[in-house]
């Protein structure tokens, strides 16, 4: 009885062994990128973001060392590029890649791929620009002047704050969740199976085709017009 209960401990302890060295062979060092001033961001791959506001930028990733010199990370034109080569993008990683990120302003967001973005600040900005395709996930509160949102295939945004105005393009099978974000005015289009929520004062424009449904909140006076099986409607 002694016997089985020592072998039982030996391989107990052989498995929390094994779990422990599985987990520091696929761990990722967190690498510290000198990047200049920028105010637009784009990123492609399966990234997962998270964007700080402070004094200076700064960019620190986390990615497998096999990956690493695939890595893209440069400011271009004052946006600051993340991604990998195109013959890395589309391999199978054990682990997502990360981006940490210091901004002092943005004024542009583009993600591609399967991008996952979050904001653990505010962004505020006298206007922006969110363009996403692919299947991106973005979680973000933001304040700003003139909001404008364009995406395409099956991404899902949560976005709090205000904004004065709020276009918004979408097509494909796309979510919007924004009964937390205050706008004046909103002008929406939208096509295929994609679901909107919007909290608008003012006026709402709405063209909506296909399977969309567009949800608002507050006293706005509506002007739409709809076909196929789309709707829009108040609650």
């Amino acid at each position: 009885m002694k016997n089985l209960k020592m072998k039982s401990l030996r391989l107990s302890l052989m498995a929390v062994a094994m779990l422990m060295f599985s987990t520091l062979a696929f761990a990722q060092d967190r690498e510290t990128i000198n990047v200049r001033d920028f105010d637009g961001l784009s990123v492609s791959s399966s990234f997962v973001v998270e964007i700080s506001v402070g004094n200076e930028v700064s960019l620190e990733i986390e990615i497998d060392d096999e990956y690493r010199d695939a890595l893209i990370a440069e400011v271009r034109g004052g946006t600051l590029v993340i991604g990998l080569e195109n013959n890395r993008r589309n391999r199978r990683m054990r682990e997502s890649p990360r981006a940490y990120i210091t901004v002092k302003e943005l004024n542009k967001i583009h993600l591609s791929g399967a991008a996952n973005l979050r904001t653990r600040d505010i962004i505020k900005s006298d206007d922006m620009e969110l363009h996403l395709s692919g299947a991106s996930v973005v979680n973000m509160e933001l304040e700003t002047g003139d909001f404008s949102f364009e995406a395409s295939g099956a991404s899902v945004v949560t976005i709090q704050g205000s904004a004065k105005t709020q276009k918004i393009r979408m097509s494909g099978s796309s979510i919007y969740s924004a009964y937390d974000f205050e706008t004046t005015d909103a002008d929406i289009r939208v096509g295929g199976a994609c679901s909107i929520k919007v909290y608008v004062t003012d006026q709402l424009d709405v063209r909506a085709s296909g399977a969309s449904n567009v949800r608002y909140k507050g006293g706005a006076s509506v002007d739409s017009d709809t076909s196929g099986a789309s709707s829009v409607r108040k609650g």
